[in-house]
């Protein structure tokens, strides 16, 4: 398979090249420095320590076993080594005193010079002026392997020393006083301090006690920090003041005299918080503050004969003491003393700095000094000491005690309790003592604090105030002040000795001494008018509100109409107004002498309202206001005004006519004889000359009486009717008239005008329709055509549109001679006018 073979053959040839390539770019990356292969680091076993050769401080580096290496070279025949020495000054590498290759078995000395600190393998070299003592301290060697770039570390060693220097000196201290048994941190300034120097507190000679510092830090060679812890024992007197002692690691001393001092003084107090606390409580003393407090000093509250110590005490520090105080639950109620022990037998009392305060409760107010009898009352009660479960009562001499019914307590200085004050007989002013009871059976009260008040009952008001004879009232509030429960209400009228009526109020509820509810049933045939209210309470007080309730009549009342006069023949429409109308009632017109008008029609609005319709036609008039309304509720109950309406039948009057003339022979619609007092069925004749014989009588034949202000109808004016001023005369079915003088004007006919014919042109021997154009034309008017003055032709009697147009059709004969032809328009009344020349005759 020759394909397969060169395929095999090129992928060997690719792999080939992809190595040599990888092998060029390793070189290259060596060569150029671009790849470290680090070897293994140094084996070098060694012991290091120090010795003391030719009088100096040396330290020695023993190789044991392992690699050779060489110091501070970079050589490729062995590995590189390099010794540092580490001081608190810096670090610093070892120089080599000529070249030395560190073979095992071989021991290196290290010492300083001037130059540094250096190493060789020849321990004569020591004892040059030039090689000095290694007196750094602390100090510390480490081994390098610098064949490495990343400097390997072999090992080190930290060598055990002695720091070493001039004597210190000390020159002050930032506070120069302490106070007996407390701890204390200092800041010392000197020269020459050393780490590892200490401090101490002592007396000249060395006489104890002497105060060692707990600890001491150097910050430098001049300034330290030291802590002391003030011993308890007895101490110098503050007048007695101490050395400050400064030691060195190497025993070097340094001190300054008489320097600071230690205060050893009595206690004192200047408060207690807190400064009271109550029999049988457990307190929690947080801070008594004073100064000069010792640890492990004792406290103590009392007044003779009992003493109360202060338990769990700490002594926080020399101005703060806490702890826990049990009062006794029989300890004496008052001001306590204070007084704090010193381990050092110094002691200090601080008089009344605390008081117990009695856990019997107090009483000191009440929200409602006054409760009224019957009536539950529910006091908050404010005072001291109150604990849950007490309870309260009102007491007082000569009379029954009224214990709560429930409490609850709020607080220990607030309870809420409920009394029940029903059955209780009233007091004196503030003659009950208000007493609280704990649970423990300890009691407090105030004196003369409440008064249980009975007083006579008041009434200001009855809501509702009014109600209707056989109706049922809800009485929702009857207001006033010091009901009872069970008290009794009467409503009545009448003599107070012997009412005529008494209504006793039902269902009588008393939700509280101001407000009492209930039922009140009035009877149909209960008198109406104002009446009077009565409380009586339990107690047999009562009172009386005059007039606090009317009781309404139930008969309709009529107030007013809103049309006072009617006109005979003519229907009124009346809104009636006033009182007790119920639905279906019915009303009339009555007077004396006159015949009854009763309502066709009547339509409830409401019990103050309704609308009534009555026909007036046929009804005599009658004098002013000598009818009476009347309503008539289905009941047959009847309410009346009277003298109220007045049936008024005046002589009709005129105003005007519209229109106000017309031409003679024409029928004239007349659209509003306008005027006042038309009855239905009037006459009206328009007329002129002598009233006994008149020249001209017109009736008009009457249309509507829309309204006793208007007639309409037809008047026809003869084509003879005499030219003029005519009257006018409306006659009323009552056999009143009136004429209105020259109130229409008859006009004679005036002759007729042409304007146009269309068309203006016709043939002879066909039917032409024409339309003449004018004015005054009258219905039976005729057209002709004239030659000249002779008439050739004389159309049909055509189609009149008063007073401007008529139209015909012209039929004239062939035979009559064509021209131009004079057209003439005749009315009946024989007036004519020509139109010159207006039709062309072909």
């Amino acid at each position: 398979m020759p394909n397969d073979r060169a395929i095999s053959e090129s992928v060997s040839i690719i792999l080939i090249i992809s190595l040599v390539v990888i092998l060029f770019i390793v070189l290259a990356a060596l060569f150029l420095g671009e790849f470290h292969l680090e070897q293994k680091t140094a084996y070098i076993m060694t012991n290091l320590s120090s010795e003391k050769i030719s009088g100096k401080n040396v330290l020695t580096v023993f190789h044991r076993a392992g690699d050779a290496a060489e110091l501070n070279q970079t050589g490729r025949a062995h590995y590189t080594l390099a010794v540092y020495v580490d001081t608190l000054s810096g670090s610093n590498r070892t120089q080599p005193v000529g070249p030395i290759v560190f073979q095992p078995g071989t021991t290196l000395y290290i010492y300083n010079s001037s130059m540094g600190y250096r190493a060789t393998t020849n321990p004569a070299a020591l004892s040059a002026p030039t090689a000095l003592s290694v007196d750094a301290c602390p100090v510390r060697v480490r081994l390098v392997d610098e064949t490495s770039s990343t400097h390997l570390l072999i090992m080190q060693m930290n060598y055990p020393c002695t720091p070493t220097g001039p004597a210190p000196t000390v020159t002050s201290i930032n506070v120069t006083y302490g106070y007996r048994g407390w701890p204390i941190a200092r800041l010392i300034t000197g020269t020459n301090f050393l780490p590892g120097a200490r401090a101490m507190f002592n007396l000249t000679a060395g006489i104890p006690p002497e105060i060692h510092a707990t600890s001491c830090t150097a910050l430098n060679s001049t300034r330290m920090v030291c802590t002391f812890t003030l011993p308890t024992n007895p101490l110098a007197p503050p007048s007695q003041r101490y050395n400050l002692v400064v030691t060195n690691p190497d025993g070097k001393q340094g001190m300054r005299r008489n320097y600071p001092y230690v205060y050893s003084a009595a206690p004192s107090i200047s408060s207690s918080t807190p400064s009271s606390g109550l029999q049988g409580a457990t307190v929690a003393i947080t801070y008594l503050r004073g100064n000069y407090f010792q640890p492990g000093a004792t406290v103590t509250y009392h007044q003779s004969p009992t003493v109360i110590p202060l338990t769990g005490v700490t002594v926080h520090n020399a101005t703060r003491i806490t702890g826990t105080l049990a009062i006794p639950d029989d300890a004496l109620p008052g001001y306590y003393n204070v007084t704090v022990t010193n381990v050092d037998g110094r002691n200090y009392t601080r008089a009344t700095r605390f008081r117990v305060i009695s856990n019997a409760p107090t009483v000191t107010g009440l929200s409602n000094r006054t409760g009224y009898r019957g009536w539950p009352v529910i006091e908050r009660i404010t005072g001291t000491n109150f604990v849950d479960g007490a309870t309260a009562a009102f007491e007082a001499p000569g009379l029954a005690t009224i214990p709560s019914d429930s409490c609850t307590w709020v607080a220990s200085t607030q309870l809420i309790c409920s009394f029940n004050l029903v059955g209780y007989p009233n007091s004196t002013t503030y003659q009950y003592n208000i007493s609280v009871t704990n649970p423990g059976g300890r009691t407090g009260w105030r004196a003369t604090y409440f008064t249980l008040s009975s007083p006579a009952p008041t009434i200001s008001s009855s809501t509702p105030s009014s109600g209707q004879q056989g109706e049922t009232v809800a009485i929702t509030n009857l207001r006033g002040n010091y009901f009872q429960p069970d008290a009794v209400v009467t409503y009545w009228y009448g003599d107070p000795a012997a009412p005529s009526t008494s209504l006793g109020l039902a269902s009588v509820a008393v939700p509280s001494r101001t407000m009492i509810t209930g039922t009140l049933s009035i009877p149909a045939d209960a008198p109406a008018g104002y009446y009077n209210v009565t409380v009586l309470n339990t107690d047999g007080k009562s009172v009386t509100r005059r007039n606090a309730f009317r009781v309404i009549s139930t008969f309709p009342t009529v107030t007013g109409l809103s049309n006072r006069t009617g006109y005979r023949g003519w229907p009124v429409i009346e809104r009636i107004t006033g009182s007790n109308f119920i639905d279906g009632a019915t009303a009339r017109f009555e007077g004396p002498g006159l015949a009854t008008i009763t309502a066709d029609s009547c339509t409830y609005v409401s019990a103050t309202q309704m609308i009534c319709t009555f026909n007036l036609l046929g009804r005599s008039a009658s004098p002013a206001n000598g009818y009476n309304i009347t309503v008539v509720n289905p009941d047959g109950k009847t309410g009346q005004r009277s003298s109220y309406f007045t049936l008024s039948s005046p002589a009709p009057y005129i105003s005007s006519s519209t229109p106000s003339s017309g031409i003679a022979g024409n029928a004239v619609p007349i659209t509003n004889l306008r005027g006042n007092y038309f009855q239905p069925g009037a006459e009206v004749t328009y007329w002129r000359g002598d009233p006994a014989s008149p020249l001209t009588t017109m009736p008009l034949i009457v249309e509507s009486i829309p309204a006793r202000t208007q007639i309409t109808g037809t008047l026809n004016i003869p084509a003879g009717a005499s030219i003029g001023y005519y009257n006018i005369t409306v006659l009323n079915t009552d056999g009143q008239s009136y004429t209105r003088r020259n109130a229409f004007r008859v006009w004679a006919v005036p002759a007729p005008t042409i304007t146009g014919i269309s068309p203006g042109t016709g043939g002879r021997g066909i039917g032409v329709p024409v339309t003449v154009t004018g004015t005054n034309i009258q219905a039976g008017a005729r057209v002709r055509l004239y030659n000249g003055t002779t008439s050739i032709y004389t159309a049909p009697l055509g189609t009149v549109t008063p007073p401007n147009t008529i139209s015909t059709t012209f039929m004239v004969l062939p035979t009559v001679v064509p021209g131009t032809m004079n057209v003439r328009v005749t009315n009946p009344d024989g007036q004519y006018a020509i139109l010159a020349g207006g039709y062309v005759l072909t």
